[in-house]
């Protein structure tokens, strides 16, 4: 499960009401291209969800150089039109869940994640999905991370 502070970051709305509706709406048309009804918009059309993770030596590397190799991964969601999330809050639970245990990322904590990430911008490489994961995910309990 998403904790209760990362549910109300990635799903909130200020009014009770129409709760639903953001999440929705942007999944439905920014990733799906689609109404609410599940038509296609005009010309446009779907992108795919990515998470990546680095080759082992993306942290010693990352800090001299681009580092481009590792393992992208698609993020397949199934669209439940009956719930007011769609379902996607607890499949993207379960995908951290399950990425950390099969492509589990430890960094050292002699090098701030704001150097590393620095360190990405200036080589233009991609920054690692743990990153961010854990600011919304929390730190795994699995290891992953620090």
């Amino acid at each position: 499960m998403i904790p209760v502070q990362a549910r109300k970051l990635l799903f909130h709305t200020p009014s009770k009401v129409n709760r639903k509706l953001p999440t929705r709406r942007y999944y439905l048309r920014t990733i799906r291209a689609v109404n609410d009804n599940g038509a296609q918009i005009g010309e446009s059309y779907p992108i795919d969800l990515l998470g990546w993770n680095p080759p082992e030596d993306w942290e010693q590397r990352i800090l001299t150089e681009s580092v481009t190799g590792g393992i992208s991964i698609t993020v397949n969601l199934v669209t439940d039109f009956e719930q007011p999330d769609l379902g996607i809050a607890d499949q993207l639970s379960s995908f951290v869940e399950r990425m950390r245990v099969d492509y589990p990322l430890r960094f050292s904590e002699r090098i701030p994640y704001s150097a590393l990430v620095l360190a990405a911008i200036k080589h233009e490489s991609p920054i690692p999905s743990e990153l961010w994961r854990k600011l919304v995910f929390g730190v795994s309990s699995s290891g992953s991370g620090h």
